[in-house]
């Protein structure tokens, strides 16, 4: 893998992957919470909070395919220093 300082916009690449660094264990930890209830005779009482737990996963994985797809644009769409 090439260094960042090898781009043109080291600045934006590196804020990109820091930023995929920060949403990985929330998106692993939402992942658990919305798939696997402890006591299933409790869950269709708070199925609110599954749901609730599904879209913050669902945006969590957004975030990361975004921001994923920043990077390999970033380093396709810029010449090297």
């Amino acid at each position: 893998m090439k260094s960042d300082s090898y781009y043109s916009n080291p600045d934006k690449l590196v804020w990109y992957q820091r930023s995929m660094k920060k949403i990985s264990p929330f998106w692993f930890i939402l992942l658990i919470a919305t798939f696997a209830p402890a006591s299933y005779s409790m869950a269709h009482r708070l199925v609110w909070l599954h749901y609730t737990f599904m879209g913050l996963w669902l945006l969590n994985t957004v975030g990361l395919v975004y921001c994923y797809f920043r990077i390999q644009k970033l380093k396709k769409g810029t010449q090297p220093k």
